[in-house]
């Protein structure tokens, strides 16, 4: 039992590092609500699609500017792809922003960084935007 216990711990530390302290490869991510126009979704229930995760800000040259890639590759890849778009920005400006641009990815206001903590994200830009 032991010797269980130190072959597993050692595989663990010999794991490469994701590069952020609260993701490990091997496990599932941490979870949050996502608000869907037909009630709450969760980032659990995209289990088995491909799911791309994006911590942007409307104030961001470079995060606006890909945000065009990530419509065209949910319109290119439909249901097999899940975009979803996080914003620490206050209520209603990153929302604001994609009415006003008709955008219709997924988004979460988490204006209270409690997604960026889950997943160990400074807050953005993490370099120069």
């Amino acid at each position: 039992m032991l010797s269980a216990l130190i072959t597993a711990a050692l595989a663990a530390l010999a794991a490469p590092p994701t590069g952020l302290a609260t993701i490990h490869y091997g496990a599932p991510p941490p979870n949050f609500a996502i608000p869907a126009p037909r009630g709450t979704r969760y980032l659990r229930d995209l289990r088995g699609k491909v799911v791309v995760i994006d911590f942007w800000a409307t104030w961001c040259h470079v995060c606006t500017e890909e945000m065009d890639d990530f419509v065209r590759a949910q319109q290119q890849f439909g249901d097999r792809v899940a975009v979803v778009m996080i914003s620490d920005e206050d209520p209603g400006v990153a929302s604001g922003y994609f009415h006003a641009r008709k955008i219709g990815l997924p988004l979460v206001e988490d204006s209270v960084d409690a997604i960026f903590r889950l997943y160990s994200i400074a807050k953005v830009p993490i370099r120069s935007c």
